[in-house]
């Protein structure tokens, strides 16, 4: 550029671009190496380090990421193993529970027949008792009458010592 200032200044002719100047190249060069330099100092260090940096924190997160995946399928196992044994113990406790209603149940049906044998009992006391009642009161009753009877076939009244000894006989021979 500086040699096209000094052609054009200098009163030459036209600028050819094909043209081999010399003098061109190595400004050009030395150009390109100085920008090169500054770059590599100021650009390219920082822009590599960026990178790095960049490259090193999406290796962590990819690293923290595994972790988090391996922490949750240990944690999904545990929840798992959890949730089995949940169900494990429902089903015993249920196994427990229609066992105990089994046994509860027996223990119910038991204790109402041993009341109703029971109660069957003191019903079978308290016939027997009323039947003896019953016919203690048709033995009386039938020793009035034999009195009765005795006494209008006797036609003279028997005092009371009379009337024992005669029921006495007479339900004797009963």
């Amino acid at each position: 550029m500086l040699n096209e200032m000094i052609f054009l200044a200098s009163g030459g002719g036209s600028l050819n671009p094909l043209a081999f100047d010399p003098s061109a190249t190595i400004l050009t060069l030395i150009t390109f190496v100085v920008a090169l330099v500054i770059l590599t100092k100021m650009a390219w260090k920082p822009i590599l380090q960026a990178a790095k940096d960049r490259e090193d924190r999406i290796a962590a997160n990819i690293e923290s990421a595994e972790q988090a995946r391996v922490e949750a399928e240990k944690l999904a196992l545990e929840y798992k193993q959890q949730l089995d044994d949940a169900k494990a113990e429902v089903a015993k406790l249920l196994d427990e529970g229609r066992r105990e209603a089994t046994e509860l149940k027996q223990d119910i049906v038991s204790k109402a027949n041993s009341e109703a044998e029971a109660a069957r009992d003191r019903a079978n006391k308290e016939i027997g008792l009323a039947q003896d009642k019953a016919l203690a009161a048709i033995r009386e009753e039938a020793v009035d009458l034999s009195l009765s009877v005795a006494s209008k076939v006797l036609e003279r009244s028997l005092d009371d010592q009379d009337h024992r000894k005669l029921a006495s006989n007479i339900l004797e021979q009963i």
